[in-house]
């Protein structure tokens, strides 16, 4: 229920500032720094926080890297079954991205709108428990991170607010590629477990304001 209402409300917010934002001045910014929040959807569908540095090159594209921190899961265990269960402790990402703004061929006008080839790299951290394998009777406690690289396309849209404010809204999407490294614990011994590998979709909607020096 709690994710529901933080979707609801970055939904609404983001439709209020487009209805309400003012176009770019002619001035273009010498750096824009911004922080927000994002959703990501994994089992249950987690917060993230975000804080971003650009510097625009020329007029019509902007280079930037960004930090991005996930939440943990503050429920209680996620059970998948009577045998196992597990928590989400949250985790960070790093990255570096290129906006190009979409401009009038003949005006030259830059637009509010861009699209976005973004890379991230970052770690996930989960622990966890299960009963069986070995000992049908015994409880095996387990802890994993999951090492993510992201390809992703981010649209979005960002308008400069008189001369220093900055709304931005966006949705990257793309592929992510995650390596887990786990180990199994058992009456105080430790078990490494093999480690592997899988691919997925995601999508990352997020919400950031700022500021533009």
């Amino acid at each position: 229920m709690k994710q529901r209402y933080s979707l609801t409300i970055i939904l609404s917010l983001a439709f209020t500032l487009c209805c309400f934002a003012q176009f770019e001045g002619e001035k273009t910014p010498f750096l824009i720094l911004q922080s927000g929040a994002g959703l990501k959807y994994n089992n249950t569908l987690h917060t993230s926080f975000l804080l971003s540095a650009e510097k625009p090159v020329g007029k019509f594209c902007h280079l930037g890297v960004q930090w991005i921190w996930y939440t943990s899961e503050k429920e209680d265990w996620l059970a998948y079954d009577s045998f196992s269960a597990q928590k989400d402790l949250g985790g960070f990402e790093a990255g570096a991205f290129a906006k190009f703004f979409l401009h009038g061929r003949l005006s030259g006008r830059k637009s509010n709108l861009y699209f976005s080839p973004e890379i991230r790299v970052g770690a996930h951290r989960f622990e966890g428990y299960f009963y069986g394998d070995f000992d049908p009777g015994g409880l095996y406690d387990y802890s994993s991170t999951h090492l993510t690289q992201k390809y992703l396309v981010r649209c979005g849209a960002q308008w400069v607010v008189g001369r220093h404010v900055v709304v931005e809204v966006a949705l990257p999407l793309g592929w992510e590629h995650s390596k887990i490294v786990s180990k199994t614990v058992y009456n105080h011994v430790e078990f490494p477990n093999p480690s592997h590998s899988f691919d997925r979709f995601v999508m990352l909607p997020t919400m950031q304001l700022g500021f533009a020096l």
